[in-house]
């Protein structure tokens, strides 16, 4: 039997974005991981108040990394303001890297607007993980405050910061010609 693609058509139900996003965000609490990411993925494509508020949700409370790491990325796509801002922050703490790698590359968005609050979280007793983490993403947001928080006497010192932080400073040297040169113009004074 052949069926006319133009009656198929008919039948097929046209849904209204409201009723789209009721179910996406019904799907992210699906026991089917797969599912559950799928459909945060596809929030990103829909603009809703309440997207964003499971989105921070999912980041705050899901016990599952996989699905942290795509309501970042998701949210990410959303022009992120102050308050996601700090929600991401907080993920730089994660135990899992995916988490935290996620979080850093969604703070590169906000560029040196957040160095101080990077600066702020190396003062505070953290783990290694953040702590490598928070250097790096000042290699990619950093300043000359950063080069100088960094170059403090406990950084240099501690064995563990030390191969992050000299990459680090190099990081942010090359984005500002200027340091560049002063450093050159440093080397061939003490020559």
């Amino acid at each position: 039997m052949f069926v006319d693609s133009t009656q198929k058509d008919k039948q097929s139900k046209v849904y209204s974005e409201e009723e789209l996003i009721n179910y996406l965000l019904s799907a992210t609490e699906d026991s089917r991981r797969d599912f559950s990411l799928f459909a945060i993925r596809e929030m990103k494509h829909y603009h809703s108040p309440r997207i964003v508020d499971r989105l921070v949700k999912i980041i705050q409370e899901d016990p599952e990394p996989l699905k942290k790491v795509e309501a970042i990325r998701t949210i990410s796509v959303k022009k992120p303001n102050q308050y996601i801002k700090q929600i991401v922050l907080d993920e730089l703490r994660s135990e899992d890297e995916r988490v935290r790698s996620a979080a850093a590359e969604l703070l590169k968005f906000y560029n040196d607007s957040i160095t101080n609050d990077l600066h702020s979280l190396l003062d505070v007793d953290l783990p290694e993980y953040t702590k490598t983490k928070i250097i790096w993403l000042l290699g990619h947001v950093g300043n000359q405050s950063s080069i100088d928080i960094l170059t403090k006497k406990s950084f240099v010192e501690a064995e563990e910061f030390k191969d992050s932080v000299k990459d680090t400073i190099n990081s942010i040297k090359q984005r500002f010609v200027k340091l560049s040169i002063d450093d050159i113009r440093k080397k061939s004074e003490e020559e």
